[in-house]
């Protein structure tokens, strides 16, 4: 193991109350004497066992990482110096995607989106759904779907099959929200995977069933909407309102709605705030990523997670670094905890670090990756799964590590194809700075 940390012999273990800059505290110390007393600055003044007062300094010890200010090797592409976001724009959005984060707002909260499709005759279908976060569905009334889910939106994460009628068929679906992105994503399609014929969407701007080259246009997705205003209740976590009946689940003409289409995705310029030489997430405004796109290579970054007293697990300083924009490098204040997958320095749902090496809130921080691409054949037949070497403020947290699939809330799932880097937004105001990327591809 590495020597990364050196730290001064145990004072005392306290708990305490902030309040106008004093932190008062009660606790014991390694001898078993209690303690009382304020902690200002980095100054104790107190009562030991009853009858010690006095004052003295406390020291912290902090442990930057040896990697902080790297300089960009000949060759490197120097991603982002401080100075402007020339190199990043804002994905395309996904096909259909709504985006309820920028339509309606909020956390801890849930939305209700609502459409009308029109079948010339009666038939089987599947409906393809991809959601950030927990999704319901109900087709004419029934539920067809549920999946109580925290995650970020991936088309076609979920499937259910239904039976449409001839006429007029109604879809509902429910989106929860916990913290960051929020949306859904629809696609009507036959059991191969086809868009349907004889299939219109009601165009509610104008009241009718003209909108049917709409869904052929767009491989069945579904582009016309009726969005719900936001439901929350008694400072319910998102898993629990899930199974809140709000007002659309029991009446839809108690329920107050906005019409909304979805219009083509595109690619825009980046909009992160600039900060102090560093780019900081602007919630709500998207991801941002690379214009470039990338195989192999060696890439540098630092991070900052903001501090967030009042937040817990993934509301507090979450974000992510999405390697080809498929295989997400978590960001998040974790410092010491566990290190799971879902933390600091974890691969989602494939790794977790060796070590937590993520740095207390407002510190900067490194992440050092050697990444080598998935490799694949003429034919589309995979070879080789990708891998990556990650440093995390200098420590190696995974060791040429076997990454088989793509990660969720992703670009996409092609991995026989480059891919560039992109930063998430989750909705804190993380910062990244002096990013650099030196590629090595190395061939078959």
């Amino acid at each position: 193991m590495h020597k990364f940390d050196t730290r001064d012999t145990l004072i005392a273990k306290f708990e305490g109350e902030r309040s106008s800059g004093e932190i008062s505290v009660s606790g014991t110390d390694a001898q078993g004497r209690s303690w009382n007393g304020t902690i200002k600055g980095k100054k104790f003044t107190g009562v030991i066992d009853g009858d010690e007062s006095g004052s003295f300094s406390l020291n912290k010890t902090e442990r930057l990482s040896p990697t902080l200010g790297a300089e960009a090797p000949e060759g490197a592409i120097r991603l982002f110096e401080g100075k402007d976001l020339a190199y990043w724009v804002h994905p395309k959005g996904i096909t259909g995607f709504v985006n309820l984060a920028e339509i309606v707002g909020g956390k801890n909260r849930v939305a209700y989106l609502y459409s009308e499709i029109s079948a010339a005759e009666k038939q089987d279908a599947v409906l393809l759904l991809g959601s950030d976060d927990g999704i319901k569905v109900w087709l004419n009334g029934t539920l067809v779907h549920a999946n109580n889910v925290s995650r970020g939106v991936t088309p076609a994460s979920d499937t259910a099959k239904v039976a449409l009628n001839a006429g007029w068929n109604t879809i509902l679906i429910k989106i929860t929200n916990g913290d960051g992105g929020w949306g859904a994503v629809a696609q009507l399609t036959d059991s191969d995977g086809a868009p349907l014929e004889g299939i219109s969407e009601k165009d509610f701007a104008k009241n009718d069933a003209s909108a049917s080259e709409y869904l052929e246009a767009n491989d069945g997705y579904l582009t016309l909407w009726k969005i719900s205003e936001a439901y929350t209740q008694d400072d319910l976590s998102p898993e629990d309102l899930f199974d809140v009946a709000f007002a659309p689940e029991n009446d839809l003409n108690a329920a107050k709605w906005q019409i909304y289409k979805v219009t083509d995705a595109k690619e825009q310029p980046a909009t992160w705030t600039i900060i102090d030489d560093a780019m900081q997430v602007r919630p709500g405004a998207g991801s941002v990523m690379t214009k470039q796109k990338f195989t192999d290579f060696k890439l540098h970054l630092e991070f900052r997670s903001p501090f967030m007293p009042d937040e817990t697990g993934q509301a507090r300083g979450n974000s992510g670094v999405y390697l080809q924009g498929r295989y997400e490098v978590q960001v998040l204040d974790s410092y010491g905890l566990e290190g799971k997958d879902n933390e600091c320095g974890g691969i989602y749902k494939v790794a977790v670090p060796k070590v937590n090496m993520c740095a207390p809130p407002a510190q900067w921080q490194t992440y050092d990756i050697d990444f080598k691409a998935a490799r694949y054949d003429a034919n589309g037949n995979k070879l080789k799964s990708a891998r990556a070497t990650i440093r995390h403020n200098g420590v190696v947290i995974h060791d040429d590590l076997e990454i088989p699939v793509a990660t969720d809330g992703g670009l996409d799932k092609e991995m026989s194809i480059p891919g560039p880097l992109l930063l998430q937004d989750h909705g804190d105001l993380v910062q990244y700075r002096n990013i650099w990327i030196l590629e090595t591809n190395e061939g078959e």
